[in-house]
């Protein structure tokens, strides 16, 4: 009987480990730009909020992009730490759009975010795109600054991951 009840716990927990990733999430997503106008910032934001349905336990990270509105954006450059979470670290880059339309990092772009759980858990990638019109709409005021954000209807985002690195 105890020889039984081990092997299926470990099929159980076979079953587990390769059972298909869930989609992570991004519930939500803002950009702001500057106006350009004299004596006002010149800093552009993004931040967003993903988190990862196949940890239940873990709460989501938030993740802070700024940079400047005014100059050419180094896409894939930069990498930008989210907030921190139990036994995961967290980061995106800001990657040009690949929809045909030109790249912006606040109206057009992709997102690529990765997922470091450790020595024992591996590291996750996932990138999606992002584009004013399609899962985002927002507002330009008449001094030129411009908000931008998800759609309702499209939150969340889902995000395909795939494991890059294996853990031990």
């Amino acid at each position: 009987m105890q020889f039984t009840l081990l092997a299926l716990l470990g099929l159980a927990s076979l079953a587990t480990a390769t059972a298909p990733l869930q989609p992570w999430q991004v519930s939500r997503l803002g950009t702001f730009s500057p106006s350009g106008r004299p004596n006002s910032t010149t800093t552009s934001v993004l931040n967003t909020t993903i988190s990862d349905p196949n940890d239940a336990v873990v709460p989501a990270a938030i993740c802070v992009a700024t940079f400047e509105a005014f100059e050419p954006y180094p896409y894939g450059d930069v990498v930008y730490k989210c907030s921190e979470v139990p036994g995961q670290l967290w980061s995106l880059r800001i990657l040009e759009a690949n929809n045909g339309n030109p790249s912006s990092p606040t109206t057009n772009f992709r997102l690529e975010f990765t997922q470091n759980k450790g020595a024992e858990g591996g590291v996750f990638v996932g990138t999606e795109s992002f584009h004013v019109g399609d899962n985002m709409s927002g507002v330009c005021g008449g001094s030129g600054v411009c908000s931008w954000g998800l759609k309702a209807e499209r939150v969340p985002v889902l995000v395909k991951q795939e494991l890059v690195t294996m853990g031990v």
